[in-house]
């Protein structure tokens, strides 16, 4: 990319990360690092640098690739998620005192909650890798490749070629991603698959009136996924 090209690309990326709805977006990560010293400019300048920049000078091949605003905000995410494993590797709550929770306008979010909420996305996080990093090489491009909603989907049989992964519709169905992430409350049998001991073991309630926080979970271990796949 030209001087020229490479100001613009990071002025847009800047215009999507920073703008209101991402920052409701990731607000729950600001807040943790916010105790490190860490402001929402550098980090987006950090995550340009590491993730956009210095991949495309590499010449590394997924630098190539088309990325939609989803994926985009997908990958910030993880970014910031892995900043605050970096400073807190013990996923350590930021103490309620420490926290300012004068009441507010209804519509204000729970700072509380907020924390909550971050330290739990840490730990799916963490818990992925940890998954992850004990399976087969299979599980990883399944969830990447497949699975991964930041990702152009690529069909189980064509993985399964291209890898070339024996049975590759019985691991499938052993993993528990034959399903539709929307019927997944609704079949029994997936607790006995490997992302379903996986949740039991993260402490969710495999139930159909619990999906936003399985799809939830599985958001974030299909993107770890995803960023495991593009660092090989």
């Amino acid at each position: 990319m030209s001087d020229k090209e490479e100001g613009e690309l990071y002025l847009l990326i800047v215009d999507i990360l920073t703008s209101s709805q991402s920052r409701y977006r990731f607000h729950t990560y600001y807040i943790p690092l916010a105790q490190y010293g860490f402001v929402e400019e550098d980090l987006v300048h950090y995550f340009y640098i590491a993730k956009v920049l210095q991949p495309a000078r590499e010449d590394r091949v997924y630098a190539h690739q088309y990325v939609h605003t989803n994926a985009l905000c997908g990958y910030y995410r993880l970014f910031l998620i892995d900043r605050i494993n970096e400073m807190d590797r013990r996923i350590e709550m930021v103490p309620v005192d420490d926290v300012d929770v004068t009441p507010g306008s209804p519509d204000d979010p729970d700072p509380v909650e907020d924390l909550y909420n971050g330290k739990r996305d840490r730990h799916i996080a963490y818990k992925a890798r940890e998954f992850l990093g004990s399976s087969e090489e299979w599980v990883r491009l399944y969830l990447a490749l497949s699975w991964c909603p930041e990702y152009d989907s690529i069909p189980l049989c064509k993985i399964g070629k291209r890898y070339q992964i024996a049975s590759y519709h019985v691991k499938a169905q052993k993993l528990g991603i034959t399903l539709m992430k929307s019927d997944i409350g609704d079949f029994a049998g997936y607790k006995d698959t490997m992302l379903g001991q996986w949740l039991t073991g993260l402490g969710t309630k495999v139930h159909r009136d619990n999906r936003d926080e399985i799809n939830c979970a599985l958001e974030i271990l299909c993107l770890v996924a995803l960023s495991l796949y593009k660092e090989t």
